[in-house]
């Protein structure tokens, strides 16, 4: 009886002694007949042997539905898994441990003859019943993630997909026209949402400002002759690197001056606040390495210690790898009480509004030509490199008068903001692709977070 407080199945029906098996609860709505996933997949096996001196192509699945690419290239005597399985283009690949986390697609045309271990299943699709995209939309839908997890089972983080489960889990199938119509929608969506994302990439913004301060194409990046001359006058430090240093923004508009002369690196914050007031508290994931902008804002109280400290409109910059190459910076605004606390791995950079404005001083610290070349000047042990302090202050950047610097920085939000807004729109059209596409399918849409 179902949602009885006791379930009976026919010993001859017992596959396994998993309760979580006979309970796997089907994907449900809509107006399509449901069938058994098993009705239109056949699991493959076509065994092969690693043969030192031939070569193997070797499959990588990213996970949450990142798709199949090809991994590498190796010689047999590389690989030191001796007995593996053959793939074909268009057979749907799955890795039996990850599968819930997304692990899964159709093997590409570059994979075809590659080679995958024991971990990793492999079937073919019946085409005359289902399309291989309609079929991985399903199994990559809201729907069916709780249909994953109740099918695998394990310890820790290995929980191993119970094969007969998950082919015995039904789920809607239009006929193949109904398929291809709800695709060319959903396809059509996702096509839109791809045109606006390439008109959201920052080296839009990252020409405009080199173009815009006249910058050398190659600063930071020309190599010195054996031996290199350069004017005492001009000298900033005794490092062999300061003439890296100074070619990073050279411009052929403005004259440089060093960061240190119009700005402080981890400058002294009053607090001034009592110990029970909150403040903002920012950790390193609160920053967007990709718009540099502040996502998300927690509290903490005035006299939690151990922290890094600044105050509103001043700047923070990840000091530490990978988070100074990705792009982890921000102007700190919307403090609570105008008092910030963060991550240790940040520096504080307070501009002297007299000589250069923080925006202007922002964008320069979040070009790709200047995190690219601070990595030339990280220090300490690998995984945990950081970036000096005297990098930063030691660093010749270009300096327009206050007004240019106005005007530019206006130019360069203005682009900023297009990328921002491309960007939104791109993810909304992907959610709308989702929703319709569960709502053709199901009758209703799930809830789909942003």
């Amino acid at each position: 009886m179902e949602n009885s407080f006791l379930y009976a199945i026919p010993y001859r029906e017992l596959r396994h002694w998993a309760v979580a098996g006979y309970t796997v609860p089907d994907v449900t709505g809509g107006r399509y007949r449901y069938v058994k996933i098993g009705s239109f997949l056949k699991r493959v096996k076509e065994p092969v042997t690693i043969l030192d001196g031939e070569e193997y192509k070797r499959a990588k699945i990213k996970l949450e539905n990142g798709g199949i690419f090809l991994r590498d290239r190796l010689l047999g005597e590389e690989i030191g898994t001796k007995k593996q399985y053959l793939i074909r283009e268009g057979q749907l690949l799955l890795s039996k441990i990850d599968a819930r986390n997304g692990a899964f697609g159709i093997v590409p045309k570059e994979l075809e003859g590659g080679v995958i271990t024991g971990n990793f299943w492999v079937y073919e699709i019946d085409r005359s019943v289902i399309l291989p995209q309609f079929l991985t939309k399903i199994l990559s839908g809201d729907r069916f993630q709780k249909i994953w997890d109740v099918c695998s089972n394990g310890t820790t983080n290995r929980h191993y997909l119970r094969e007969d489960a998950f082919l015995n889990t039904r789920v809607p199938l239009p006929s193949l026209e109904e398929q291809q119509n709800i695709l060319a929608e959903y396809n059509r969506l996702v096509e839109c949402a791809r045109e606006l994302y390439l008109k959201c990439d920052y080296r839009v913004l990252e020409n405009r400002i080199g173009a815009d301060l006249r910058l050398d194409e190659t600063a930071g990046g020309e190599r010195a002759a054996f031996l290199d001359r350069m004017n005492f006058s001009k000298l900033n430090s005794w490092d062999v690197r300061d003439r890296a240093k100074s070619s990073i923004f050279h411009s052929g508009k403005y004259e440089q001056v060093l960061l240190s002369q119009v700005a402080c690196v981890n400058p002294p914050v009053a607090i001034g606040l009592p110990a029970d007031a909150d403040v903002t508290f920012l950790p390193m994931e609160c920053i967007s390495e990709t718009d540099g902008c502040i996502k998300e804002r927690r509290t903490c109280k005035a006299s939690a210690g151990g922290f890094t400290r600044f105050r509103e409109g001043d700047i923070i910059w990840a000091k530490i790898t990978p988070c100074m190459q990705n792009g982890k910076s921000a102007v700190a605004s919307g403090l609570t009480n105008g008092i910030g606390y963060g991550s240790t791995e940040f520096y504080v950079l307070r501009a002297d509004e007299t000589h250069i404005t923080t925006r202007f001083l922002y964008y320069l610290l979040r070009t790709y030509r200047l995190r690219e070349s601070a990595v030339g000047y990280f220090t300490g042990s690998a995984g945990q490199q950081r970036v000096r302090k005297s990098f930063l202050e030691e660093l010749a950047i270009p300096l327009p008068s206050i007004e240019e610097q106005n005007r530019l920085t206006e130019e360069w939000d203005r682009i900023r903001d297009g990328i921002i807004a491309a960007r939104e729109t791109a993810l909304a059209l992907e959610r709308t692709a989702l929703e319709e596409f569960d709502r053709a399918v199901f009758g209703t849409p799930t809830e789909v977070e942003g």
